[in-house]
């Protein structure tokens, strides 16, 4: 009976550990450079910046992101204005936004799907 239950212990640690590996394996994956003809993201730890190439505006955003299985969630927290300066999102049309993605990810490209607008985009590692 002993050994039984120290099996169902033994399982369930290796399945808690299976479940966090793949989590991290995910979040590691997206850690980097990737770039574009029309921008590069670059994704360190939990913040991410994106700069826009052909903008004469807004010239890029940064903030912080969660990422769970294939699911992004990137939160704006700032944005990089046309003289080079980054600037809060208070007062903005973008303040409190927060943008959801669908990725894939390889150790050479990014494909994102972003469903509130349909739009998808492919990035290789830079």
């Amino acid at each position: 009976m002993q050994k039984r239950g120290n099996s169902a212990i033994l399982l369930l640690a290796m399945i808690i550990c299976a479940v966090c590996a793949c989590s991290c394996a995910n979040s590691a994956a997206i850690v980097g450079k990737w770039a574009n003809s029309d921008r590069t993201i670059l994704f360190d730890g939990q913040r991410f910046e994106v700069r826009f190439m052909n903008s004469q505006k807004v010239l890029g955003f940064r903030g912080s992101y969660a990422l769970q299985g294939k699911s992004l969630t990137l939160k704006y927290e700032e944005y990089l204005d046309s003289a080079g300066k980054w600037t809060g999102l208070e007062g903005t049309d973008f303040q409190g936004y927060q943008e959801k993605i669908t990725l894939k990810a390889t150790k050479t490209r990014l494909d994102t799907f972003i469903p509130a607008s349909g739009k998808s985009y492919s990035y290789i590692r830079d």
